[in-house]
């Protein structure tokens, strides 16, 4: 951008009561060297501009690395090659027989994750607690919780990640070591997903797919600039098979979940305020029928001349008090006390709720200033109990998810209908209880236990000709924007859903009635 800006200070990282201990296995069997990095808190804080000057560094020191050795191997004689080569080949081998696992442990009791993962778009991630024994095996997190825009998306007291080696590699022993797979399990306790009020989730994705291609073009350019000759390397090197390890099965287990959408604060409110005035209007009219009953009762009496030696006074008892049911002002009077008595009963519930988190969407605005109850912030959620779900790849990858879409969907045999994006696995499910609830309804809308579930699931999305493209500028940062190219139209096929998952429980209630639709 050519136009000047304000210099702002920006902390990138801060890490507190750091320490870093090593040290060799000791008499532990198979263990080379032991790590342990504790810290109290770390805040670490991304931003693209920084990121494309930390490319551009590495790659300008990549340049001068590679311009060295050019150098040096133009000063090199052929004999020197030769008489250098043997003993590498006989380093890696002794390498490869003192190879042993390394443990790293961590211990970290804050850590703090903000970037700007799009234009006008915050992301945030905070643990309030780390530990691990060893990294290779599994880590456990305390207060996880991740928001963008400054809305909570995911929450969870406490989650443990580990890996296992693939039970089908561990039954088959012929298996390599390098090439095994590997099970990754998913322990949580409870997990609360939330759908903040009006946050704009295509807006976000639009923004965060810009923000990857722009960063994507910029590090593409600055690698042509930089390192013209790597090219045809880097696309050789691509081209080489990596010995990584493979995923085998994901399984999450699950004490609790929930996922709900949140109730637009204002409605909320006034229903559940509507709800308390209500009641309080009802006994308000039971009691003011009474009062009316009690004075037209009196004056019937004094009518009929029983009182006239008293004066013409008729007194009766009202909440242990003789009062004079004749007298216009004492009955103005005790009708303003019940008036007063059902707000003081209405002010009494309004203190007794007990306010909900929420997901902070509205904590600004108009929409601020109406703080719901805990039972009463979300318009629809879904609980799960004893949540058991396992994730395999499907046997074929993206041919057999093709292969069942056609399965599925006659049409698409048929008219031989392309699609751009094929995602899918074997999934299989079992619960403990399950729950759909509207609101704060006395009755859930699905109420069911001991459900089971295995079947295929596949996304797809349709692939379409190229649309008329328009150029728009993406900002990067504070001080660059690149000009792109994007769909005039601007809106992509949605993803369709093709499943093979049967559903059985034990036990299973429906409610229905007046009222039941969530808006």
């Amino acid at each position: 951008l050519d136009e000047p800006h304000p210099v702002s200070r920006l902390t990138l990282c801060d890490i507190q009561n750091a320490k870093f201990v090593r040290r060799n296995g000791g008499g532990v069997k198979d263990v080379a060297i032991c790590s342990l990095f504790s810290a109290s808190t770390i805040a670490v804080r991304w931003e693209p501009d920084v990121h494309i000057s930390m490319v551009e560094l590495g790659l300008r020191l990549k340049s001068l690395v590679l311009t060295q050795k050019l150098k040096q191997q133009g000063n090199r004689n052929q004999e020197d090659v030769s008489t250098k080569e043997e003993p590498t080949t006989t380093s890696s081998s002794v390498d490869k027989q003192k190879k042993k696992e390394s443990i790293f442990a961590v211990d970290v009791e804050m850590l703090s994750i903000s970037a700007e993962a799009g234009d006008g778009v915050e992301a945030e991630v905070q643990i309030q607690s780390i530990f691990s024994e060893n990294v290779r095996i599994g880590v456990l997190l305390e207060g996880f919780i991740l928001g963008f825009c400054g809305c909570r998306i995911f929450k969870s007291s406490r989650v443990q990640i580990s890996r296992i080696p693939s039970m089908s590699s561990t039954s088959s022993s012929s298996s390599n070591a390098s090439g095994t797979p590997w099970d990754w399990v998913v322990q949580g306790l409870d997990i609360h997903i939330c759908m903040p009020f009006r946050l704009q989730l295509r807006a976000i994705d639009d923004a965060v797919e810009e923000m990857l291609r722009a960063l994507k073009l910029v590090t593409n350019a600055k690698k042509g600039l930089i390192l013209p000759i790597k090219k045809e390397s880097s696309t050789s090197s691509s081209k080489k098979p990596g010995g990584s390890t493979k995923f085998g099965r994901v399984r999450l287990c699950i004490r609790k979940l929930v996922f709900d959408i949140e109730e637009e604060p204002l409605q909320g409110w006034l229903d559940e305020h509507y709800h308390l005035m209500k009641k309080e209007a009802h006994e308000l009219a039971v009691r003011s029928k009474f009062l009316d009953e009690l004075i037209s009762s009196g004056n019937k009496v004094s009518k009929d001349g029983e009182d006239e030696s008293e004066g013409g006074e008729k007194k009766v008892s009202f909440e242990g008090e003789e009062v004079d049911i004749q007298d216009p002002e004492i009955i103005k009077k005790m009708n303003e006390k019940l008036h007063k008595q059902s707000f003081d009963s209405y002010y009494k519930s309004c203190q007794g709720l007990r306010h909900g988190d929420g997901s902070g969407a509205c904590k600004e605005g108009f929409q601020a200033g109406f703080k719901m109850s805990s039972t009463r912030t979300s318009l629809l959620s879904v609980s799960v109990t004893d949540l058991d779900l396992s994730v395999t790849a499907i046997v074929g990858g993206e041919a057999g998810m093709l292969e069942m879409v056609k399965n599925l969907d006659p049409v698409c045999q048929e008219q031989d209908i392309p699609f751009s994006r094929v995602f899918g696995c074997n999934l299989r499910l079992n619960t403990g209880t399950l729950a759909v609830q509207i609101r704060d309804y006395t009755f859930p809308l699905l109420s069911t236990r001991l459900g089971q579930c295995e079947g295929r699931l596949v996304l797809a999305q349709q692939a379409t000709a190229f649309q008329p493209q328009v150029s728009h500028d993406v900002y990067i940062g504070r001080w660059r924007k690149v000009q792109m190219l994007r769909s005039a139209g601007g809106t992509t096929p949605g993803m369709k859903t093709y499943m093979e998952l049967p559903l059985s429980f034990q036990k299973g209630e429906i409610s229905f009635g007046i009222g039941y639709e969530p808006v």
